[in-house]
């Protein structure tokens, strides 16, 4: 398992648990608090430390690097359509309720869910990916 595919497990364990601590806490509050367990997508970023390259190795090959590109680009569209339809949800809601202006706390929720569909997005790829090469599935 190269550090690509792992850094992938590790960012997707992260989101998945970030997000089960957003539903968990909406349970209990309908504050702004059932977002804090947000705050765990912080330990995304020590995944470079985590998963550095080992001296001496060699550790992604052309294919991989190819995979890499892919995902990133995959990761990029999913989170520019999040972007676009969180958006326009957003307008949509306020439009049908007659209301002209919108609550500029609901402005970084828009960014956070663009950023977690751009990570989820590019993890997803790239362990959907090896799997499938895993299987022999050419994709």
């Amino acid at each position: 398992m190269n550090t690509e595919l792992k850094s992938a497990w590790y960012t997707v364990v992260v989101v998945v648990i970030a997000l089960l601590g957003c539903l968990l806490m909406s349970a209990y509050t309908r504050t702004m608090a059932a977002f804090a367990p947000l705050g765990l997508l912080g330990l995304l970023g020590f995944t470079p430390i985590l998963f550095r390259k080992q001296d001496g190795k060699i550790d992604l090959d052309e294919r991989d690097l190819e995979v890499v590109q892919k995902a990133s680009t995959v990761g990029g569209v999913c989170s520019y359509l999040a972007f676009v339809v969180g958006g326009m949800l957003l307008w949509g809601v306020h439009f049908y309720r007659g209301e002209s202006q919108m609550n500029v706390h609901l402005i970084p929720l828009l960014i956070f869910g663009g950023a977690i569909v751009l990570y989820l997005s590019r993890s997803v790829f790239i362990i959907s990916q090896y799997s499938g090469k895993a299987l022999g599935i050419d994709g």
